[in-house]
This record gives C-alpha cells, sequence and structure tokens, in this order.
C-alpha cells in the first residue's frame, strides 16, 4: 500500500511540474503578464484542489476508502491517457 500512495504522490508531483513547465509557453500564446501567470499557477491550482478536495474527502468519511482510492486512481490514469 505504501508503494502504491508514493506512486500516486509522484504523479502528482510531476502534474505540478508539468503546470509550471508549461506557464512560460502559455503566457506568451495568450500575451499573459507575470502576474497573470502567477493566478494561473498559484490561484488555479489551490482552486482545483479545493475543489476536488473537499468533497472527496466528505466522501472518504461516508464510503470505503480503499475503494474510493481505487477509483480516484482509476479515473485519473485515464485521464492522463
Amino acid at each position: 500500500m505504501l508503494s502504491v500512495l508514493t506512486r500516486i504522490y509522484g504523479l502528482q508531483v510531476l502534474d505540478r511540474q508539468i503546470v509550471a513547465e508549461l506557464l512560460e509557453p502559455i503566457g506568451r500564446e495568450f500575451a499573459l503578464t507575470d502576474a497573470q501567470l502567477g493566478l494561473l499557477g498559484s490561484l488555479g491550482l489551490a482552486v482545483a484542489s479545493a475543489v476536488t478536495c473537499v468533497p472527496l474527502g466528505m466522501l472518504a468519511d461516508r464510503t470505503a476508502r480503499k475503494q474510493l482510492l481505487g477509483v480516484v486512481c482509476v479515473s485519473g490514469a485515464a485521464s492522463l491517457h
């Protein structure tokens, strides 16, 4: 289980790094200022986390956590393809 959770965390870190690496090309494409890029990189991530983590946390309190973790991992892996 520790190995699975470590791999999931690694994918999360990789996901954040991809966004950070793509900020500059996105900024050039849409002529964004540094402040706008900062908001996109930080506030966008915070809002996305709040929108998904709070409901998933509530769901984890009410359902079987192993099943929820499996569903989230499968749906996350499916979105990568």
